[in-house]
This record gives C-alpha cells, structure tokens and sequence, in this order.
C-alpha cells in the first residue's frame, strides 16, 4: 500500500504521467484504484467499531437517562368490554370497567358483565416484565450481546451499503471511460477504450479520498463540484500531454 501510496503522489504531480498509465495493464489499473477503497472502506468498518466499543457501556446510563416508563394500553370495544396491558397493574384496576381483560407481567385478569373475576398466572412462561428498570438492568448486564447485536447490525448495513457503492463507482467509471474514449474519436486521438479505463481508474483515486472525507459535508453539491473538477483535470491532463503522434 505504501508503494502504492508514493505512486499516487508521483501522478498527481506529473501531468505527463500518461503513458506510465497506459503501460499498466487493466487488472493493475483496476486493482490500484480497488485498494484505495477497500483501504478507505477498512478505515470507516474501523471506525463504526470503535464508535460502537465506546457507547455500548453507557447505554445502561443513557437509557436510565431517556427511557419512558411504560404506559398502560387501553382498549375499549363496541359493547363495553375492555382491554388493558398495564405490567405495572393491580385486580383493582378491573373495577373501573364493566368487562376486560387485565395483562399485567405476571397474570392475566379476566372480568366478565357479572363482574366475575378469573385470574391465569403467567409466571411460568419467565418474567415478562418491560418497564424501565428491566430494560436498563438487561443492558446493564448484557453488554457484550449488546455489542454484538448493534455491531452485527451495524457491519452488516455497512457492507450492503459498500457493496452497492463499489458497483455504482464501477458503473459510473465505466461509462467515464466510455465518454473519454468517444471524445478521443471525435478528436481524431487514438486511444482504446482498455487505455482510457486505466485513465478513468487513476483519476478517480483523489475524488475518491474527498468523497470519503466530505460525505458528512452539508452541502453534497459542492463536494460532488470538487470531485468532479478533481478528476477532470488529471484525465483531461495526462490526456492533453501525451506524445503527439
């Protein structure tokens, strides 16, 4: 990567770097510009890792912090009867209601017109308590599957959102290298289209280091002006300083 690193450095300060390019073959050229972004793409893995290593312990403190206690749930039918999940409730609370069904985290009431109460324990299905405190102790005391729940989901949407950017660049360099080499045939500059993809390659590599650093830039437009001038120039650079024939 180092070498490849001093290359870059070296073809941005030459504009005649071109027939250097040209002496590439396809998979070389195609590989110096895939080594960059799996090197930038191991960097942001890196750092949603390291971001996620960080939270994950004070997510018990944040959620003591900003979780809601839970509220009852009431639903009320056409002809009266009612249903309330309240894992914070008593029998009592069925004596505001004609009829319903009580779920609390351990039993379930039933009252019927007669004002008959039956009761069905839960408690052998676990604790089914959800409020506050359980959620902050759960976290508390499970962390590292919390790490592994959030950086599963994280890496997971992260290598999806790679993979369709990787394929996107592909497309989109591509038919660059398309438009480069119709522009040379109208010119009346031979060049094929294998040696205008190495071009397309190579000066794609910078606005691509941009990209990386400006996707959190509130202004995309500006960025996207800046990568697009950035890859102009160099292509139309080394193009504009090969050996005339």
């Amino acid at each position: 990567m180092i070498a490849i690193f001093k290359e870059t450095i070296t073809s941005l300060q030459d504009l005649k770097y071109g027939p250097k390019i040209f002496a590439k073959t396809g998979k070389q050229a195609y590989w110096y510009w895939t080594k960059y972004f799996l090197a930038l793409a191991g960097i942001g893995l890196f750092l949603i890792l390291a971001v996620i290593t960080y939270f994950v312990p004070q997510v018990p403190k944040f959620l003591s912090q900003n979780f809601p206690g839970v509220q009852p749930a009431i639903y009320t039918a056409e002809d009266g009867g009612s249903f309330i999940l309240d894992t914070t409730g008593k029998i009592t609370d069925l004596s505001n209601y004609k009829a319903g069904i009580l779920v609390t985290s351990g039993k379930i009431f039933f009252k019927d017109q007669q004002s008959n109460v039956q009761e069905i324990a839960i408690k052998k299905f676990g604790d089914t308590a959800f409020d506050k405190n359980t959620v902050v102790d759960w976290s508390g005391k499970n962390k590292p599957l919390l790490w592994g729940i959030i950086a599963g989901f994280a890496v997971t949407t992260f290598l999806f959102y790679i993979g369709f950017l990787y394929i996107s660049y592909l497309v989109i360099m591509l038919a660059a290298a398309a438009g480069i080499w119709v522009v040379c045939l109208i010119l009346k500059t031979r060049i094929s289209y294998i040696n205008s993809l190495k071009l397309v390659f190579y000066a794609s590599v910078l606005p691509l280091i941009v990209s990386s650093f400006s996707f959190l830039s509130a202004n995309s437009q500006i960025a996207f002006i800046i990568q697009t001038g950035l890859f102009l120039i160099y292509a139309v650079g080394w193009l504009w300083y090969l050996p005339k024939k």
